[in-house]
């Protein structure tokens, strides 16, 4: 007796191990019902849709890229509803309607209207015969085959081709291959969930014409695409549970939707990156989703969100924003800014030989938008344009703004290089290269030494009265090679100096 009972268990434990669900019409939504979707755009890498047969599925790492509300509607309370008299359900989501036809033996699509192709404009698709989704009831190794096609007319001005074009047809066909091929335990950042998936591959062939004037229709685009659809369906859930789209079959997902249950998650409402390179202009919003509102935030010490949704004054790091439901529960949302590129600024110099013949050429990279330049120069010199060009020489400092508001400040020196700069008004300066120390003599009075790096960047500046000669300390630079600008009383001249 103990054996035959022991067996019983082993029996009933094998059985349900192996349990299998059945999708019927009584597993889809009705008008009135509404449920919320999150969608991950950009699901893990090799996140697996997993093998066939019996499964245990684990997409928690999802995450929500954005959410939608799924509206069940009566079509007749549809703007466009007129349009589809066989259809019995839809669902109004941001960019389009679709309508459906659910009955006893199958779940299909009829039409869609709106912009289901992200072309730009407003299409009214009616699907002949209708595209077959789900047959009623399924279950394990339920399979179907179905072909529609679609055939629509619009004008090309509606596509951006108005001026070479009368109209446009667009043709798709449809060929579905569908097999509910696994089942088991899903999990998902909505729920866990007893499922069952199906396999619906999805080839499209699209055919476009465009009728131009005194010649007629004329074929331009023939194409062919082929998406893996997968679909955990649960008993009693409206909709699916999980929708993806994988790279092949039995691939990755490169693409999610799953429902919004009881359980408690997170998402990026907002993310604004610093401004500038380096500063704390950043801001986030949070919210919670699932669970059982209202909801509650914690922001890491040191910001300014405290227990709100949102945080402003971010510099560019990642933040663990801690959600709490009222339940207590809890679940952790990683916010993620980065620094935009700083902006950098470097010039290309021509020196003055004759007359105002120098020339600056800046390179400008980094930071965003367009760049604005505020310059100036010797003798109260200004321009805003990028490059200068017929300038004296001296000493140029320029401002560089970008689109954010986010600016540099560079000085540009620019020499004197022809034979009359270094004639008889020219000064020496010993010894060069030197450790620091160094003798500055000239044929007048000094008024004033200038030292710049070879980016033009001021390091030392000094005034002076009467002297000839002098000497300067530059102990404090670092080994390189510098500029010297000495301003006298019969004018300033330029001399490079390596520091060693």
């Amino acid at each position: 007796m103990r054996k035959t009972l022991l067996s019983a268990i082993a029996l009933f434990t094998t059985i349900s191990s192996f349990a299998q669900i059945t999708i019927t019409q009584a597993d889809f939504g009705t008008a009135g019902d509404s449920i919320v979707v999150g969608t991950d755009i950009a699901p893990p890498a090799n996140l697996s849709v997993g093998g066939t047969g019996n499964q245990t599925w684990n997409f928690t790492s999802l995450a929500v890229s954005n959410i939608n509300t799924l509206k069940f509607e009566d079509p007749a309370n549809t703007a466009s509803g007129s349009l589809f008299p066989n259809a019995d359900l839809a669902t109004e989501r941001q960019s389009d309607t679709l309508f459906y036809d659910l009955n006893g033996t199958e779940f299909s699509i009829d039409g869609v209207t709106g912009d289901p192709f992200n072309l730009g404009v407003n299409l009214a698709v009616n699907f002949a015969p209708n595209v077959k989704q789900v047959e009623f009831p399924s279950t394990f190794n339920s399979s179907f085959t179905a072909t529609a096609y679609f055939d629509t007319i619009m004008s090309c001005a509606a596509l951006g081709f108005g001026g070479t074009c009368d109209s446009a047809r667009v043709k798709r066909k449809v060929n579905i291959t569908s097999n509910f091929d696994a089942y088991g335990t899903v999990q998902t950042p909505g729920g866990t969930y007893s499922s069952i998936r199906q396999y619906l591959l999805e080839q499209n062939t699209d055919t476009v014409w465009a009728k131009f004037p005194f010649i007629g229709w004329q074929q331009f685009l023939d194409s062919a695409s082929t998406v893996h659809n997968y679909r955990w369906y649960a008993n009693g859930e409206q909709w699916p549970v999980l929708s993806a789209i994988a790279d092949a079959q039995n691939g990755n997902l490169t693409f999610a939707e799953f429902k919004v249950d009881d359980n408690l998650i997170s998402y990026s409402v907002n993310e604004q990156n610093p401004y500038c390179n380096g500063d704390c202009s950043g801001s986030a919003t949070v919210s919670g989703l699932g669970g059982v509102p209202p909801y509650t935030y914690q922001w890491p010490s040191g910001t300014n969100g405290g227990t709100t949704n949102s945080a402003s004054n971010l510099c560019a790091g990642t933040y663990n924003v801690t959600v709490y439901d009222a339940n207590g529960d809890s679940t952790i949302q990683v916010v993620e800014l980065e620094n935009p590129t700083a902006l950098s600024v470097s010039a290309s110099v021509q020196g003055v030989s004759m007359g105002n013949d120098g020339a600056i050429d800046l390179n400008v990279s980094g930071g965003s938008g367009t760049k604005t330049f505020a310059w100036t120069g010797p003798n109260g010199f200004t321009a805003n344009t990028e490059d200068l060009d017929s300038i004296a020489d001296g000493a140029y400092t320029v401002i560089v703004t970008d689109g954010n508001g986010c600016d540099t400040i560079v000085s540009i020196l620019v020499e004197l290089t022809g034979i009359n700069s270094l004639a008889n008004h020219s000064f020496s300066m010993y010894p060069n290269p030197t450790d620091g120390a160094v003798t500055i003599a000239a044929k007048a009075s000094i008024k004033s030494v200038r030292v710049m790096d070879m980016l033009g960047n001021l390091v030392m500046e000094n005034s002076f009265t009467t002297s000839t000669k002098l000497d300067l300390n530059l102990m404090n630079l670092n080994s390189g090679l510098y500029l010297i600008e000495v301003q006298t009383e019969d004018g300033r001249y330029l001399k490079k100096l390596t520091i060693q």
